[in-house]
């Protein structure tokens, strides 16, 4: 809707946008002489609904929970250690986030399925081509 309302004549309404409301509640301006003559016709007049911004993909993965993932873990040190190395290394990218959440999912391909637990009830870390028979023995 590039000059602020859409026309659909088979339902016999207009669909404004905000900006488009707001400029036509001027008398005399260009959008109200729009909206008058839109009327005029015997056209309902609809507002937009705004749109929703995506603010996160992937399952909301932050840096933090990533972090709380890898300090449950059967050496947590070395992982977290491994982490921050990571995250330095990322600025050199063009996006650092989707760097560091590719080699997360890559590190950590069981992060979203249940977990398995040593002695100390510390989770541990399962390859991606683990054989599943090896943690029954």
């Amino acid at each position: 809707m590039k000059k602020g309302y859409m026309i659909d004549f088979t339902t016999n309404t207009v669909t404004i946008t905000k900006g488009f409301a707001q400029k036509a509640s001027t008398v005399g301006s260009d959008e109200f002489n729009t909206l008058m003559k839109l009327r005029e016709l015997g056209l309902n007049i609809v507002n937009a609904a705004p749109k929703t911004k995506s603010r996160r993909r992937n399952g909301a993965l932050t840096y933090s929970m990533m972090r709380l993932h890898m300090s449950h873990l059967a050496d947590s040190e070395a992982y977290l250690d491994e982490f921050d190395a990571v995250r330095e290394e990322s600025k050199s990218h063009s996006n650092p986030y989707n760097y560091v959440r590719r080699w997360f999912e890559n590190r950590f391909p069981n992060y979203n399925s249940i977990p398995h637990f040593d002695e100390n009830l510390k989770i541990v870390n399962i390859p991606v081509n683990y054989d599943n028979d090896a943690l029954s023995a």
